[in-house]
């Protein structure tokens, strides 16, 4: 579930979900009772992937990448009641390679940016007129934020070596619609984001370091910066307006906050019902009501109204959209070598002995992902295919705060694969799945996972898709072509010069198991040449190995025939070589 959204009647509760092959809005009736029905489903057209959603009125405004048209960028209109698709916004569509987002949505219009030849565009798109263009920049945009009343807008954008915030006029009475509300070093880039822009000022995440969380207000006349809070250890998440004032979520710690900056108090709302597994969501749906979601094994929703920020009402249980009568999915929590907790989840098919199936670790990518007990696709079909599938947060992983996170920094190759290890360990003594023998799946993080851990020596097979072989190269490749990005990768990966991350080119030697391996031909992350010199090596050394090598694809499939066809040989793959147990077939 990602960002839901109540509609502006109150009648009706919207959200985003996707994995890698699909994207849908789902609606369904606010509140929602004990009974009520399956919620309405918005599905995108073949290829078509959803990124950001909105309410306009009775509509369901979404943003879109069409993969399957070369990765158009446009504003699309549904009906909510009954999904059909109702019309594109056509000036997001003007260019292939613009890239749209979706700002806010009201009744009547979208405010929207577009990025094209190095600029960004805001600008205003009615749904019975043409786009009007509020504002140009000479620079990419990072996120932009529109105070209530859409009257007035901050963008934080790149110029030069570093950022700067604009603020933009909407309202078209000034002679300038734009000025420099202030410059922002390249140390001040880490943690420093707009979040909320109201009457009081401009409210931000503010950078003092990797485990500190700093609110500042910045007044939005003389541009002067005052801190207003620090919370150690913790991240600031979401930023809306709650009885028309400015709040935040913050998490770290097993606990959600929700801030309110203009008294610097944090009041706990959720400790009850985050425990140890991690942080909730807090998302604003109107003005007086906060909508919380769960995380990991803690499903549904809670909301918090004003005037009652202590009190959390359950509201429902909300069943996920691409939820499966044929596979059930076991929640299991499990303590690493060092005692560190850790959420495991496994999926196998709803008839037969779970115990005695042959096992298949599905590693998510990132690392700064996390699995849920909602299955992915992979992990469904894997399922109905026969395998039990173990997917494992280990560090590194979304949903605990940033102090998990970090613990992955310099341990790529170390404590994240010794995660992965416990868990196994640990499901195996509770019965979970069975005994045999474990093959490793896994795309772009996961891949690299796979194919350390096929280092290890214990896995059957491996499956490692889209994946970096060097992670020299991998931090090369991004600082050709996402040069803000490489600093921060290069930093997770080496946090200081005495940390060793191996490559999987560093212990191709030990590699006894065979390997199935594919990447996109257009794949802009990960450096293919080097995977196909992987693979070749070896080859050379007597493994048996399957390249695959993607025409006209990215670092995901989006071709369904691509899909099916790649689906179909990592699934004989598998049941060639994991033959602990009986796969049906």
């Amino acid at each position: 579930m990602i960002t839901p959204q109540l509609s502006p009647d109150g009648q009706g509760l919207g959200w985003l979900t996707h994995d890698a092959d699909l994207s849908a809005v789902a609606i369904r009736p606010f509140p929602a009772a004990a009974n009520a029905r399956p919620p309405t489903v918005i599905r995108g057209r073949p290829g078509e992937r959803f990124t950001y959603f909105a309410w306009a009125g009775t509509a369901a405004v979404v943003c879109s990448v069409d993969r399957g048209g070369g990765e158009r960028r446009r504003l699309a209109m549904y009906d909510t009641r009954d999904g059909a698709f109702r019309q594109w916004i056509d000036f997001a569509s003007r260019d292939s390679a613009a890239d749209v987002r979706l700002v806010r949505a009201t009744g009547g219009e979208a405010l929207a940016t577009s990025e094209r030849d190095g600029e960004t565009v805001l600008f205003r798109q009615r749904f019975d007129g043409p786009a009007e263009i509020v504002a140009t920049l000479p620079a990419k945009s990072l996120k932009c934020v529109v105070d209530r009343a859409t009257r007035s807008a901050v963008v934080d954008h790149v110029v030069g070596g570093g950022r700067q915030w604009t603020m933009l006029d909407l309202t078209g009475r000034f002679d300038e619609p734009t000025s420099t509300l202030l410059r922002l070093g390249r140390e001040d880039e880490r943690t420093t984001s707009p979040l909320v822009l109201d009457s009081g000022g401009l409210y931000a995440r503010w950078s003092v370091g990797r485990d500190a969380a700093t609110l500042a207000r910045i007044d939005t006349v003389t541009g002067s910066v005052n801190i207003c809070a620090e919370h150690a250890g913790r991240d600031l998440t979401r930023s809306f307006l709650l009885a028309g004032r400015p709040f935040l979520s913050s998490f770290g710690k097993g606990r959600a906050d929700l801030l309110r900056p203009h008294t610097v108090a944090a009041r706990q709302l959720v400790a009850a019902l985050t425990e140890d597994r991690g942080a909730i969501d807090v998302h604003s749906v109107r003005e007086d009501l906060a909508i919380c979601t769960g995380p990991t094994a803690i499903r549904g929703l809670w909301a918090v109204r004003a005037g009652e920020p202590g009190r959390v009402q359950r509201l429902a249980e909300l069943p996920d959209v691409e939820a499966s009568d044929d596979c059930v999915t076991v929640t299991a929590t499990v303590t690493a070598a060092d005692g560190v907790k850790l959420d495991a989840f496994v999926t196998s098919a709803s008839h037969g002995p779970g115990a005695s199936r042959p096992c298949i670790l599905l590693v998510h990518g990132g690392p700064w992902a996390r699995d849920d007990a909602t299955p992915p696709r992979d992990a469904l079909e894997l399922a109905a295919a026969g395998f039990s599938v173990v997917r494992v947060n280990f560090r590194g992983s979304t949903g605990r705060g940033k102090t998990f996170i970090n613990a992955a920094d310099g341990q790529w190759s170390g404590t994240v694969l010794d995660d992965l290890e416990s868990a196994l360990t640990q499901l195996r003594c509770r019965r979970l799945i069975g005994a045999g023998s474990v093959a490793v799946v896994g795309h772009s993080f996961g891949g690299y996972a796979s194919l350390m851990l096929a280092a290890r020596g214990w896995p059957a097979c491996v499956v490692a898709e889209s994946c970096p072989v060097d992670l020299a190269a991998l931090v090369a490749c991004y600082r050709a072509r996402q040069p803000m990005h490489a600093d921060e990768l290069q930093r997770r990966i080496w946090p200081d010069p005495a940390t060793v991350a191996l490559s999987p080119v560093d212990v191709v030697d030990r590699v006894r198991c065979p390997v199935l391996i594919s990447f996109g031909e257009r794949d802009a992350r990960i450096p293919v040449a080097d995977g196909v010199r992987y693979a070749r090596s070896l080859a050379d050394r007597g493994i048996e190995v399957s390249l695959i090598v993607h025409d006209r694809e990215g670092h995901r499939l989006q071709s369904p025939d691509a899909r099916q066809q790649y689906a179909d040989r990592r699934l004989s793959f598998l049941r060639r070589h994991l033959v602990s147990g009986t796969v049906s077939g």
